[in-house]
């Protein structure tokens, strides 16, 4: 057998926050080899677990841990500037840091109130309301509070309604506004997810500025914003 391929996370903690933790997201993978209406009983008792969630769920404080890190390009854009987020699942772990941080800026900074900051979106996913919205109280708090930096939180339980709804779609009902923060007020985009839904997600922004810029080559303009950076993915899978 070939040697493991290192798991790549993506930090779901702003060192600015808290110098002395990293934190990560990490999503628990358990299959069973046969499903339960079969009649092989040692097979149906078969558990298949995720490896490197099972290596965190056996680990105990004061394990050792062999990792490495890498650069990112998500980073937080000067505070006046827009802040889209756009993520899937455990996709959603940088932008948890992301809000850490902003709120952090705004409440250490009294010279400044939350609308001396550009609008921050963001548009998550997952299947079920009440099974996969993770970060959920940290969301809605940020939403909710004065010193919140989240101004529009877009979801979609994409297993809770008879059509499936993917952020994707959210994003397109909000194009226009999307499209002025972004052309207008000089936005940055950014998305973390698996690969599929990271091509949904740059072929519906490519036809809002299809729609809205003038030049109508929205795929043309989505390449620009790629090539400086304004729109960064971090996907997998």
């Amino acid at each position: 057998l070939k040697p493991l391929q290192p798991r790549l996370y993506t930090i779901a903690s702003s060192s600015d926050v808290d110098p002395n933790t990293v934190s990560i997201c990490v999503k628990l993978e358990q299959f069973q080899l046969l499903q339960d209406d079969e009649k092989d009983e040692f097979a149906r008792r078969f558990q298949w677990n995720g490896v490197c969630g099972n290596l965190l769920t056996q680990s105990k404080i004061g394990g050792t841990f062999q990792f490495y890190m890498e650069d990112s390009k998500f980073k937080l854009p000067e505070s006046q500037v827009p802040v889209i987020m756009i993520a899937v699942g455990a996709g959603l772990a940088p932008f948890a840091a992301f809000i850490d941080e902003g709120e952090l800026d705004i409440k250490s900074n009294g010279k400044k109130t939350k609308k001396d900051y550009g609008e921050w979106w963001l548009f998550f996913g997952c299947r079920y309301k009440n099974g996969d919205y993770i970060y959920k109280e940290k969301l809605e708090k940020s939403l909710e509070d004065a010193d919140g930096v989240l101004d529009h939180l877009k979801l979609a339980f994409s297993r809770e309604t008879k059509k499936k709804v993917y952020v994707q779609h959210l994003i397109e009902e909000n194009g226009e506004e999307l499209y002025d923060a972004i052309h207008n007020k000089k936005g940055r985009v950014y998305v973390c997810g698996g690969v599929a839904m990271g091509k949904a997600v740059r072929e519906t922004f490519a036809k809002v500025f299809t729609f809205y810029h003038e030049s109508k080559d929205g795929h043309n303009y989505l390449d620009n914003l790629l090539k400086k950076d304004i729109y960064v993915q971090e996907l997998w899978g």
